[in-house]
């Protein structure tokens, strides 16, 4: 089934149980399908680096996306892991497993790192476990559920948004204000502003509040 001799799968994810869960199917998958499969683990950040750095040959990275942050090696998520991976091993597949579950971030998770599987760990069912893992390992694409309503509805309509208006969207839901928003992206308070007026006419919004822009954005699955 698989060209390689030897698959080796990569696991870094912080929760302990849940890396052993998934060491387990990993290795049924393979006992079951006739797949020599090599595993291992990394439960924090600096592991992962670590084996990243001792590794030659990676077929697989089951990728946790809430990791602990180390400052001093530019990691601040594991979407920097992600982004590393896929420098350093580009033919290397990224599955995240994540249990973040908001548009605006698995949306970028999906345009960033572009991975071959997402799994948001809340739709995922003890049931099919096994066969969405067994469909990952031999080269097809799966995107749970939520993942996927996300990616269909960015497919269908982008409305011209950049990384930044999406990150407008997304502090702007979140409770800030323009001068705090001016504190986490490269603009001005008055380039917010102008950007913000733009996203109301691309969303269609007449009211000038932002709970409106909000509840629009919300409706199209934009954050």
């Amino acid at each position: 089934m698989m060209e390689k001799e030897v698959l080796n799968v990569l696991i870094i994810d912080d929760h302990r149980m849940f890396t052993k869960q998934l060491k387990d199917i990993i290795e049924e998958v393979g006992e079951k399908e006739s797949i020599r499969i090599k595993t291992v683990a990394a439960h924090s950040t600096a592991h992962a680096l670590d084996l990243l750095e001792q590794t030659s040959d990676i077929d697989f990275v089951f990728l946790d996306i809430k990791l602990p942050v180390m400052v001093e090696k530019n990691i601040i998520t594991g979407e920097d892991i992600g982004l590393l991976i896929k420098k350093e091993y580009p033919k290397c597949k990224i599955a995240i497993v994540t249990t973040y579950n908001e548009s605006y971030r698995i949306g970028t998770l999906i345009k960033q790192i572009d991975p071959a599987a997402f799994l948001v760990k809340s739709d995922l069912d003890p049931r099919e476990i096994y066969f969405i893992i067994r469909n990952i390992l031999t080269c097809i694409t799966y995107y749970s559920p939520t993942a996927l309503k996300v990616l269909e509805s960015y497919m269908r309509n982008d409305y011209n948004l950049d990384a930044i208006d999406r990150r407008i969207l997304y502090e702007l839901a979140s409770g800030a204000n323009l001068s705090e928003i001016a504190e986490i992206v490269p603009l001005s308070r008055s380039a917010l502003a102008k950007r913000k007026s733009q996203l109301r006419v691309r969303l269609n919004v007449n009211s000038t509040e932002n709970r409106k822009l909000i509840e629009t954005a919300k409706e199209l699955g934009l954050i």
